[in-house]
């Protein structure tokens, strides 16, 4: 879409390479909030039960400080090859 293309145009690949990013209704989500709109909008349950599991008011600030690290060492981890 274009409003796609427009938050596209505003991130750098290095930035978009350090966080997962969303867009949806014009709002811009990165990290642990963007996964969770990921998973509103999927229709297995155990994604919404994630979600409100993830979106505890105690388990919240844990899941951001262990995505901020995942994020950072990603690029370490072993490539698992899904599709041969």
């Amino acid at each position: 879409s274009e409003e796609f293309k427009q938050y596209k145009d505003q991130l750098s690949f290095e930035v978009a390479n350090e966080r997962m990013h969303v867009l949806k209704n014009g709002q811009k989500q990165d990290g642990v909030d963007a996964f969770l709109v990921i998973w509103s909008v999927l229709p297995q349950k155990r994604y919404k039960v994630l979600s409100k599991i993830i979106s505890h008011k105690y388990i919240r600030p844990l899941a951001d400080v262990g995505y901020t690290i995942f994020a950072k060492y990603r690029k370490y981890l072993p490539k698992k090859h899904w599709f041969k």
